[in-house]
């Protein structure tokens, strides 16, 4: 019948060539794929909420509702070390409610105004204007251009970035107060289980040796951290000192994705997620 059919619709040329042409349509319509990504963070970014490019989108969208979910049955705090604007916080907010209980920390005179815009919405978040290191101590800061580049620690002077969006021009230099985070967390009494989220620019491991007893004691429960693969801030460590120095304390890797990439294609900065076993 369909071999009828289709001989039948051969004798009628403009009726087969219409149909060939539908076909061919109809396939190329379904190898469309839209970017419905670019649709949805135009929205978010519209009312008000934060816009992800897609590795932020899916490293956050999955690792912060898992890590509520895994820690459901504790009063969690998210521990926000080198806040900078308050860009984490935001993806916090859009991810797990408004009424996650978080602290950042940014030692940036520049940032207080923008952190305390995010405070004056939330509740439930606090920020301090202060760094945290391994001792207490006072160190300074040299802020940038581009504000989020800002470390306590310079560029190596090996390094230069090639991205033209980033501006390494000194803007500021100034001390900041520094804390442990151990003494920070017996200062101010907080026994909650903490989510712990580290970028300082060269400056993470240091936060971690700070944060020693929190680590080994299990109040840590998981650990958010920006890594390098080569020394962009002189004298900083690099990815394996820092994996090393959480799988001591007994950490996993629970989830990564590539941040920073260099002019000759390879992975100089990536995003990790660490649970405590």
């Amino acid at each position: 019948m369909l071999s009828q059919l289709k001989r039948v619709i051969k004798q009628i040329p403009w009726l087969y060539k219409s149909l060939i042409f539908a076909h061919q349509l109809f396939l190329a319509l379904l190898a469309i794929r839209l970017d419905y990504h670019v649709v949805r963070e135009f929205f978010y970014q519209h009312r008000g909420s934060v816009s992800l490019g897609q590795a932020n989108h899916r490293l956050y969208s999955h690792a912060l509702p898992s890590l509520l979910k895994l820690f459901s049955d504790q009063k969690l705090v998210i521990l926000d070390v080198g806040a900078n604007d308050g860009w984490f916080a935001k993806v916090v907010f859009r991810f797990c409610g408004p009424t996650v209980q978080m602290i950042s920390f940014e030692p940036l005179i520049s940032a207080c105004a923008q952190l305390a815009q995010i405070k004056s919405g939330h509740p439930n978040y606090h920020f301090e204007n202060l760094a945290l290191g391994a001792t207490e101590d006072h160190l300074t800061i040299n802020e940038y251009s581009t504000s989020g580049l800002s470390s306590i620690k310079g560029f190596s002077q090996d390094y230069q970035y090639s991205d033209q969006y980033y501006d390494t021009t000194v803007v500021n230099r100034y001390p900041v107060p520094v804390s442990s985070l151990d003494n920070y967390l017996a200062q101010h009494q907080l026994k909650d289980a903490l989510i712990l989220k580290i970028d300082t620019q060269g400056f993470e491991y240091e936060v971690l040796l700070g944060a020693r007893q929190a680590l080994a004691s299990g109040q840590i429960k998981a650990v958010i951290i920006e890594v390098m693969t080569i020394e962009k801030y002189h004298d900083s460590k690099l990815y394996p000192d820092i994996f090393n120095l959480l799988h001591t304390h007994g950490f996993r890797l629970f989830d990564l994705s590539q941040s920073c990439y260099e002019a000759d294609g390879s992975m100089s900065e990536f995003d990790c997620v660490f649970v405590k076993k």
